[in-house]
């Protein structure tokens, strides 16, 4: 509805803070005419099951190849991108919820928060996906997100099988191609030594090299609520 259209346009205003300087009310308005898709009950026929660990990576990256080249979402913080990386997937058909109160915190005493959980079509927790903005091979916050997947005693008490890190690399605009390359050589060699309460990520692998600036990699972990399957997205968004 026209109603419908104005409350996203206005979020989008509200939401990016600094950005929007950059772009006139006619620019975010053709930003949203290019997103304006079918309702899922209108677009979507019964012949492909979206609900497939395959189809959720493609619908994925086709999400995040869509941030990739819109200037909206240059320098903006993670936040915004998870928004829209959520409304690109309720536009597919999935039950995506942002920003949704789980398990528990960091420090344990308030409630955890999951930037987008995915529902079947039964309303049950399905799929868990986090999105995270860096600048360079940060450690302490690639193990607290991945933690965040993995571990039922904090955000992931449904015990969801499937989990996917979303990593906005942003740097300066002089950044290149190698500087992304070696990034995810780094994030890679990360992957392999990675230890989180003694558990570690065992079967990589490297998906099918899309572009320069883009990067995929898959997991396993063997938890105490069985194995989750771990996909890792690298996408080089300009930062200004």
């Amino acid at each position: 509805s026209e109603t419908g259209k104005e409350d996203e346009l206005q979020e989008l205003i509200l939401v990016n803070g600094g950005i929007i300087d950059e772009l006139s009310e006619e620019e975010l308005r053709d930003y949203m005419e290019e997103k304006e898709l079918q309702r899922p009950e209108d677009s979507f026929e019964n012949t492909v099951d979206i609900y497939t660990e395959k189809e959720l990576c493609k619908s994925l990256i086709h999400a995040l190849t869509d941030v990739q080249g819109e200037k909206l979402f240059f320098g903006a913080d993670e936040d915004t991108i998870n928004r829209d990386v959520c409304r690109a997937l309720s536009t597919k058909g999935y039950h995506a919820e942002g920003q949704v109160s789980a398990g528990k915190g960091k420090g344990g005493k308030n409630a955890g928060e999951l930037d987008i959980l995915i529902k079947d079509d039964d309303g049950l927790p399905w799929a868990i996906i986090e999105g995270i903005k860096l600048g360079y091979l940060d450690r302490n916050n690639l193990q607290d997100h991945i933690g965040k997947i993995v571990d039922p005693n904090r955000y992931n008490p449904f015990g969801c099988r499937y989990g996917n890190l979303l990593i906005y690399y942003m740097t300066s605009s002089k950044a290149t191609s190698d500087t992304f390359a070696s990034f995810c050589s780094r994030f890679r060699d990360y992957l392999n030594n990675y230890n989180y309460n003694q558990i570690h990520l065992t079967d990589l692998a490297e998906g099918e090299k899309r572009n320069l600036e883009s990067y995929t990699i898959s997991g396993k972990i063997e938890s105490e609520i069985g194995d989750i399957i771990l996909h890792f997205y690298v996408y080089h968004i300009q930062n200004s």
